[in-house]
């Protein structure tokens, strides 16, 4: 690391200790950041009594390691403190974010148990981390719970929730998800329209698929790479390569510059196929097209060959792989 940025990373901490003294004391700031010479547990034996906010920080701090968070939990409740919804909502984001939806799901239910009103931002973090697994049913009660206490779901939420369904490859969810968005007066975003879209291709419902598309556009939202290359896939899965094909142009008619992986995804399909030929044709418009083929892209020829049972082919793009010097490359 440069000595420019030692100093500017030095010059932050400056600030934000300063900001935080400003705030709420030296001696808080002190138990906060438990220095070797003068640690938290020091200043607790020598009879330093820190407040809420200094619990809920030092809580923050520890809301990935949940042993330790909840072992200041305690001593929060046991110096005669008791918890606000910032201490919660700290241990329910950091178990989302460890990928434990069922502690923070407990933790939220806690909260409610001691009367405390999650906020909107806490049950997104316990649907999120229902949405990483692809359990769309506990991402859809927690969705439910948050209405119950007559909290409004945000986009945010709904967009998990559509992660949700695109993981489970749930089309119908999907879009009845999105429905409910815009019948919350809501306006679904970019990654709205794209996790629906993607669930449908996953369920192989490509004209499902194309309405959402057709929805997002007249939303006055402009599809991105992302989502031009998840219909580009719905059509290939189906053989409806010359659709595919139109959509690509589409995407370059919009001044969108389609990626390896638009491209690897028509290599994908001529593979399933066996069509080493039309493979081959793909890979040579992906260079022409000024896209550097990845291990994916020579991956998916050698796939096609093997599906052809064409060996002298298989043995040419070995050798081109090998050429390429990919035998190492890690690709998206």
């Amino acid at each position: 690391m440069s000595v420019e940025k030692n100093a500017s990373c030095a010059f932050l901490r400056l600030r934000f200790w300063l900001a935080m003294y400003c705030r709420i004391g030296v001696n808080t700031c002190v138990f906060m950041r438990g220095t070797s010479s003068l640690g938290r547990e020091e200043m607790l034996s020598m009879g330093y009594k820190p407040n809420l906010a200094c619990f809920n920080a030092v809580i923050h701090a520890h809301s990935r390691q949940e042993d330790e968070a909840q072992k200041w939990l305690e001593r929060l409740r046991q110096s005669g403190l008791q918890p606000d919804q910032v201490t919660f909502t700290s241990l329910v984001d950091g178990c989302a974010k460890q990928g434990r939806p069922k502690q923070a799901a407990q933790w939220l239910r806690v909260m409610e148990e001691e009367a405390l009103v999650p906020s909107v931002e806490c049950y997104t973090a316990v649907i999120d981390s229902c949405a990483s697994r692809g359990d769309l049913e506990q991402a859809a009660e927690w969705m439910e719970g948050m209405r119950c206490n007559q909290i409004t779901p945000d986009v945010a939420a709904y967009n998990c929730v559509l992660n949700a369904a695109a993981k489970s490859s749930n089309a119908q969810e999907a879009v009845q998800w999105l429905d409910r968005m815009q019948a919350d007066a809501l306006q679904p975003n970019k990654v709205s329209f794209t996790a629906a879209i993607d669930s449908c291709v996953k369920e192989g419902k490509s004209d499902v698929a194309m309405t959402c598309f057709q929805r997002m556009k007249s939303s006055g939202i402009t599809p991105d790479m992302i989502a031009f290359t998840a219909m580009i896939s719905g059509f290939i899965r189906k053989g409806a390569f010359n659709r595919a094909e139109d959509l690509l142009e589409s995407a370059k008619s919009s001044g969108l510059a389609p990626d390896a992986a638009c491209y690897n995804t028509f290599l994908g399909g001529c593979a399933r196929r066996g069509d080493v030929g039309k493979a081959g044709s793909w890979l040579s418009r992906m260079k022409a097209a000024g896209v550097a083929p990845n291990l994916v892209s020579y991956n998916t020829m050698l796939k096609a060959c093997g599906k052809a049972g064409d060996v002298p082919a298989a043995l040419h793009w070995l050798d081109q792989i090998s050429r390429a010097s990919m035998w190492c490359t890690q690709s998206n």
